[in-house]
C-alpha cells in the first residue's frame, strides 16, 4: 500500500504492528515481554483499548490462566515510545492493580466448557464494561484469549494480526 492511499490513522497502526516482530525477537528472553506487546496493542495510536487481560487457555488441563492486563488508567504518564523505556513500563505494570489481578486469574478452560459464559464471568471479575473477547490458537494446541473493553469499536481486520503476536512472547 502506498502512505498516501491510506489514513494517517492507518499507517501509524501498520507501522506498529510491523515494528512488533522485530522487537519479539530483540527482546526474546525479557521477563515483561509479553506485558510490552500488550501495552503497545492498547496504546491509542494502535488499538485503542481501554482495559484488556491476555490468558492462555489449555484445554488438555482444563484450565485458562491470566498472563497480563493492560489498563490505560494506570499508564496515565506512559512514555510515547514504550520500547525506549523499558524498564520504566515494567515497573509500571508490576505496580498495577489490573495486571496483578488479572495474574492471579486461573479458571477452568474456555474452550473445553462454555465460552460466553466463562467470559462473561471473567469479565465482571475483572470490571470489565462492554466486553469483547477474541482466542486464537498458540503453540502446543493451546489458545490465547484476550477479553477486552475498547474506547471505541474494534472493527479493523488487522486485529486478530496484532493479538496473535502474544502467542509469540514467552511465558515466565
Amino acid at each position: 500500500m502506498k502512505p498516501s492511499s491510506i489514513s494517517p490513522q492507518q499507517y501509524e497502526l501498520l507501522s506498529r504492528l510491523s515494528s512488533l516482530p522485530k522487537h519479539i525477537l530483540a527482546l526474546h528472553s525479557s521477563d515483561h515481554l509479553v506485558e510490552m506487546v500488550l501495552g503497545e496493542l492498547c496504546d491509542a495510536r494502535c488499538f485503542n483499548l481501554k482495559k484488556a487481560a491476555y490468558f492462555i487457555d489449555n484445554p488438555d488441563f482444563d484450565c485458562c490462566r491470566g498472563v497480563a492486563g493492560f489498563n490505560a488508567d494506570d499508564h496515565a504518564t506512559r512514555p510515547s515510545r514504550l520500547w525506549e523505556a523499558q524498564e520504566a513500563f515494567a515497573q509500571a505494570m508490576e505496580k498495577s492493580a489490573f495486571h496483578r489481578l488479572v495474574k492471579g486469574v486461573q479458571h477452568a478452560s474456555i474452550t473445553r466448557n462454555n465460552a460466553e459464559v466463562l467470559v462473561n464471568a471473567l469479565a465482571q471479575q475483572l470490571n470489565l464494561v462492554r466486553p469483547a473477547f477474541y482466542a486464537f490458537p498458540i503453540k502446543h494446541d493451546n489458545k490465547g484469549v484476550i477479553i477486552f473493553e475498547a474506547n471505541e469499536p474494534v472493527h479493523n481486520e488487522l486485529f486478530d494480526y496484532g493479538v496473535s503476536l502474544l502467542g509469540f512472547c514467552p511465558v515466565f
